[in-house]
């Protein structure tokens, strides 16, 4: 999963054209919102990687998906 995410925020960041295009035009801040989930799926894989942290990372991926 940490793997994907990875690939996924990568995509956020180098493909950020594309990716905005996605996002339905009702949606303003188009672009910051596309940055914005990408360093949120950073934070979640490096919450994965602490144990500390796992069980809560994991309930919020869980509730956003």
């Amino acid at each position: 999963m940490g793997i994907i995410l990875i690939f996924a925020a990568t995509a956020n960041f180098k493909f950020s054209n594309g990716m905005v295009l996605m996002v339905p035009n009702y949606i303003t801040y188009k672009e910051a919102l596309v940055y914005i989930t990408g360093y949120i799926e950073i934070l979640v894989v490096i919450g994965m990687l602490v144990k500390t942290l796992l069980v809560p990372v994991g309930w919020f991926v869980i509730k956003h998906i």
